[in-house]
């Protein structure tokens, strides 16, 4: 028998429809309005999980939609004692047919695989899993943060002794962005939560040096496709985000 977990997710407007998700007894979703207070879905995620009864906090984006199955998928086969983190599948899916939406999906720009891979890995909180008594013990996400939480939390866990496990069949369904609007607002979001994570965790996302910036022109000579340019977009926007505050 898995034990009980609490869904948790944030959104802004119009609450996301997880009915088709199967729950079992000892579960509760928790829908977190992110309007009142500061706009933060780190700091909605952070209320509800103080509300939480569940043993593990299952976070999920509300642009992504679970498989019924995600939760047992979780569980199977059950986390050892220490594992205070499991990351999910997220597979970017064209919803409205753009070149921005078709992009997404071909870069994958929300594979788990790519923050797993690298020399700091981290699960990302569009399709994640976190023991609820880890995620007390560290404290949870204290700070209204814009972007960045998911990485900073998973490093906390790590610095602990909590480890990451992943869990492939635990699948979610991001709805990509069609807009190029949409696209460089998340990437400028991003950018600003690399430098206040590069603050924090000195190395993980160092600012490109001038040179690097300036080679950018020469990856838009090189590739003069679509993808191309909204590679070389993307990363402005990004190194722009930079620039700004994460709170």
């Amino acid at each position: 028998m898995r034990p009980g977990v609490s869904v948790i997710c944030p959104f802004v407007g119009e609450a996301p429809d997880f009915s088709g998700l199967r729950l079992r007894a000892g579960d509760e979703l928790l829908l977190a309005d992110n309007n009142p207070g500061p706009r933060s879905s780190y700091f909605a995620r952070d209320g509800a999980a103080r509300r939480a009864r569940g043993q593990w906090l299952v976070f999920i984006d509300a642009d992504c939609d679970p498989d019924p199955g995600l939760l047992d998928a979780y569980f199977d086969p059950s986390p050892a004692d220490r594992v205070g983190v499991l990351a999910g599948t997220i597979e970017d899916t064209v919803v409205e047919d753009t070149w921005v939406a078709r992009y997404i999906r071909d870069r994958r720009k929300l594979d788990q695989a790519t923050t797993l891979s690298g020399l700091r890995p981290y699960a990302q909180t569009a399709n994640c899993a976190v023991r609820r008594a880890a995620f007390e013990a560290v404290g949870g996400w204290p700070e209204p943060i814009r972007s960045g939480g998911d990485a900073d939390l998973s490093w906390r866990l790590a610095a602990a002794g909590w480890d990451l496990e992943e869990r492939p069949a635990a699948r979610v369904r991001h709805r990509n962005r069609a807009r190029l609007a949409d696209l460089l607002r998340q990437l400028h979001r991003h950018g600003t939560g690399m430098a206040w994570l590069d603050a924090r965790w000195p190395g993980s996302f160092p600012a490109p040096r001038p040179r690097e910036q300036l080679g950018r022109l020469a990856m838009l000579a090189r590739d003069r496709t679509v993808y191309g340019a909204l590679d070389v977009l993307g990363l402005w926007a990004r190194d722009s985000g930079r620039l700004r505050r994460n709170t």
